[in-house]
């Protein structure tokens, strides 16, 4: 399951369903995410594994920063909405 580290994600339920999320952690059936301005790296959001959407997508560059523990929470603000915009996504950010 660390595999999900650092994908994209979509929450699937919740008062947060269809927000896009970058996944920082996975303990024992549930991941904690990070939107960058509301879930920020200090306080990730848990959510239950069943409750979200997998986009199939990492980010090299945030791979690669989790690795250096150099991220920010502006990095993944960024990340996600290059997602949004070249994928036209109507999720939210």
């Amino acid at each position: 399951m660390d595999t999900l580290v650092g994908s994209l994600v979509i929450s699937k339920s919740g008062h947060d369903k269809n927000h896009i999320y970058v996944v920082m952690e996975v303990k024992s059936g549930f991941v904690y995410v990070v939107d960058g301005r509301i879930k920020t790296l200090d306080k990730p959001k848990k959510k239950n594994i069943k409750h979200i959407q997998m986009i199939n997508i990492k980010s090299d560059e945030i791979l690669e920063k989790i690795d250096n523990k150099a991220l920010r929470n502006e990095d993944i603000k960024q990340c996600i909405k290059l997602f949004k915009k070249e994928h036209q996504c109507e999720a939210y950010i």
